[in-house]
C-alpha cells in the first residue's frame, strides 16, 4: 500500500524565487483580458489571409480612435495592434476586417479595451438572424459567415494549445477542422431568461444586454423554438401582474470600482464594501425553460425531432414569504393549464446575492396531477442512440444534434485501436448524468464516475441501470479528492482509459497530479475552455502526446468553442 507520499509533487527551479516550486504553481494563470497577469498570453493571433489587417496607430491621449480589427479574441471582441508596437486594443461589438471608431473605456500598460461607436468600413458580412442582435449579449458574431466563424473557433483552440500550453514546437499540431453545427437557428434545447426592471415601469424578461446586467426582452431571439418564446411572455406577463420586484444583482466590486470616479478612487484606502441584504435586491430572479421527452418508448428512436416533446419550466427566485410562495405556485398552475406542451413547472430559491442561475432549494415541483417529490419531473434526452433520463436542473448539452457529433467523437477516440491495449477499466470524471461515458460503457469490464452534483451521481446510477450495464458505479465528491484516494489505492496502469469532461475552469491541479499517477494508456479529454484546457495540456505534455484536437461549435454565433483532445501516455 503507498504511502500518503505516495508520488512526488512535480518541481521546477524558480530563479527569482531560488527554491523549487511545485509545476502546478509555475503554470500561466488563466484570467480575462482585463487582467495584467495574462501577459501575452490573451493575444489571439489572426488567419493569415482570411481578413486583410492594416493597422493604424493610435494616441494615447485621445478617448475616441480609429482602427482595422485583425482578429479576435478568445472572448469574441475585435483585436486591434498596432503599427508602432502600441498596447494591443480590444473592441467589443467588433468584426475582423471592419474599420471602426471606438471609445476608449479602460487602459492598461500592455492593453486598452474600447467599445465601438460606428462602422467606418465594412466588409462582406452575413445578415442578422434576430432584431435584437445590436443590443443583445448572446449572440456577438451572428454577423460573421458561418464558415469563418469556424475557421475562428478553430484558431482560438491552436492560439491556446500555442500560447498558452507551449505545443507544437517542435511537431505540427494535430488540430482537426472544427466541426460546426448542423443547426444554426432553433438549435437550443434549453434557454436561460432573466428578470429584470422594465425601461418605464414593471419588470420585464429576456437576456442580458451586451456589457452589462441590463434585461433586454427579445422576443425575436433565434435560438430556442419559437413555442418557448411564448412561454416566457406568457410567464413574463404572469410575474409582472403579481407586483412583486425583479431581482437586480448587485454590483462586483470591480464593476464599481471602474465605474468610480478617478479621484475617488485615489482617496486612501476604499471604505469596506457592505452586501445589501437579499431582499433588498427583488424577487423574480430567472426562468429556465427546456424541452426533453417525459418517458419515450423504448422502440422509439432516438432523434431530437421524435413526437411528444415536452417542456419544463423552472422559476428561480430570491427566499419567498408564504403568500410570495403561493404566487409562484399560482403561476405554474396557470402556466400548467394554458399551454399544453408544458409537462412540470418547477420553482426553486437562491439566497446568494448573485447572478448564477442555480436554484440552492428546490421548493415546488408540479404537473398536471398535483404536487411531486423533488425529483419527481426528470426528462429524458437523446444522445447517440439512447435516452438519458435528467432532472430539469440538470446540466446536458443544450445543442443535441452538435452534441451527437461530440458524444461520438469522443467515443471513437476512447475506443481506437491502439497496440497492445485492451479497453478494461475506464475512468470517467466530471461524468455528470453519465453521458457520454454510457455509450462506451459495453466496451469496459469496469466503469467508475465521479462527480461532484449528487443528484447528477443519483442519475447517472438510474441511466446505467436502464441501459442494463451492472459494472459501472459512481462516486459524488470532489474530483481531487476522489482521485487522490484513488492513486493512493491503486498502482499506475490499473485504469487503463479516462475520460474527463470538466467544467470551464478546467481540471483541478492537484485531480490532474493524482490521475498523472494513475497513469492511464488513453485518455480523452472533453473541453468547453481553449484556455483552461492549455492549461491542462501543458502539464499532461510532461507525460502524454497529443495524438488529436477537434474543435467543435455547440453554440453557434458565439466565441464558445468545445473540444475534444485524445492523449496517449508515452512509452
Amino acid at each position: 500500500m503507498p504511502s500518503a507520499a505516495f508520488f512526488p509533487r512535480r518541481t521546477r527551479f524558480s530563479r527569482r524565487r531560488g527554491t523549487a516550486v511545485p509545476l502546478c504553481s509555475a503554470l500561466p494563470r488563466i484570467a480575462s483580458p482585463g487582467q495584467s497577469r495574462y501577459k501575452k498570453d490573451h493575444r489571439a493571433a489572426g488567419l493569415s489571409g482570411l481578413f486583410p489587417a492594416t493597422p493604424t496607430p493610435c494616441s494615447a491621449m485621445t478617448d475616441e480612435i480609429v482602427c482595422r480589427i485583425d482578429a479576435l479574441s478568445h472572448d469574441g471582441r475585435g483585436l486591434h495592434r498596432p503599427e508602432d508596437g502600441g498596447p494591443v486594443i480590444f473592441v467589443a461589438g467588433s468584426l475582423p476586417g471592419q474599420t471602426v471608431r471606438a471609445r476608449i473605456i479602460r487602459r492598461q500598460k500592455r492593453f486598452w479595451e474600447a467599445q465601438r461607436t460606428a462602422v467606418l468600413e465594412d466588409v462582406a458580412l452575413a445578415a442578422d438572424i434576430c432584431p435584437h442582435g445590436e443590443d443583445c449579449g448572446g449572440c456577438p458574431w451572428q454577423r460573421l459567415p458561418y464558415a469563418a466563424q469556424l475557421r475562428w473557433k478553430g484558431q482560438l483552440v491552436r492560439d491556446a494549445l500555442e500560447r498558452i500550453g507551449g505545443l507544437g514546437r517542435y511537431a505540427a499540431l494535430p488540430l482537426r477542422p472544427a466541426l460546426g453545427s448542423p443547426e444554426q437557428r432553433a438549435f437550443r434545447n434549453k434557454m436561460e431568461f432573466a428578470f429584470g426592471p422594465a425601461d418605464g415601469s414593471g419588470l420585464c424578461l429576456g437576456l442580458r444586454r451586451r456589457g452589462g446586467l441590463r434585461v433586454l426582452p427579445v422576443p425575436g431571439c433565434a435560438l430556442p423554438p419559437g413555442e418557448g418564446l411564448e412561454l416566457v411572455t406568457a410567464c413574463a406577463d404572469l410575474a409582472a401582474r403579481s407586483g412583486l420586484p425583479a431581482y437586480v444583482p448587485p454590483r462586483s466590486a470591480a464593476e464599481e470600482g471602474r465605474l468610480r470616479p478617478r479621484a475617488e478612487k485615489n482617496r486612501g484606502r476604499r471604505p469596506r464594501r457592505e452586501r445589501p441584504a437579499t431582499e433588498d435586491c427583488g424577487f423574480w430572479r430567472f426562468l429556465v425553460v427546456r424541452y426533453g421527452w417525459p418517458d419515450p418508448a423504448p422502440a422509439q428512436a432516438a432523434a431530437d425531432d421524435a413526437p411528444g416533446r415536452r417542456w419544463w419550466l423552472t422559476c428561480v427566485t430570491s427566499p419567498g414569504t408564504a403568500e410570495q410562495r403561493r404566487t409562484v405556485a399560482r403561476m405554474g398552475r396557470e402556466l400548467l393549464d394554458a399551454f399544453p406542451c408544458v409537462q412540470a413547472f418547477v420553482h426553486e430559491e437562491r439566497a446568494t446575492p448573485d447572478a448564477l442561475v442555480a436554484g440552492e432549494t428546490r421548493v415546488l415541483c408540479l404537473d398536471r396531477r398535483g404536487d411531486l417529490p423533488d425529483d419527481g419531473a426528470p426528462l429524458y434526452l437523446p444522445l447517440g442512440g439512447r435516452w438519458f433520463g435528467i432532472d430539469p436542473a440538470s446540466f446536458f448539452q443544450v445543442n443535441s444534434r452538435a452534441a451527437e457529433l461530440l458524444a461520438a467523437t469522443a467515443v471513437d477516440l476512447l475506443l481506437s485501436p491502439q497496440a497492445g491495449v485492451t479497453p478494461r477499466r475506464l475512468l470517467d470524471v466530471y461524468c455528470g448524468a453519465g453521458a457520454p461515458g454510457l455509450l462506451a460503457a459495453g466496451h469496459f469490464d469496469e466503469v467508475l464516475g465521479m462527480e461532484y452534483d449528487r443528484r447528477a451521481v443519483l442519475l447517472a446510477e438510474r441511466n446505467a441501470r436502464r441501459f442494463g450495464f451492472g459494472h459501472c458505479r459512481y462516486e459524488a465528491g470532489d474530483a481531487a479528492r476522489l482521485l487522490t484516494a484513488l492513486a493512493r489505492k491503486h498502482g499506475p496502469g490499473h485504469w487503463d482509459h479516462a475520460l474527463l469532461d470538466p467544467p470551464r475552469g478546467g481540471v483541478a491541479p492537484e485531480a490532474l497530479e493524482a490521475l498523472l499517477h494513475l497513469a492511464p494508456e488513453r485518455l480523452v479529454y472533453i473541453s468547453c475552455n481553449p484556455a483552461t484546457l492549455a492549461r491542462d495540456a501543458r502539464m499532461l505534455s510532461a507525460d502524454y502526446e497529443l495524438v488529436q484536437v477537434t474543435p467543435l461549435d455547440l453554440f453557434p454565433h458565439s466565441p464558445h468553442v468545445e473540444s475534444v483532445s485524445c492523449w496517449q501516455r508515452r512509452a
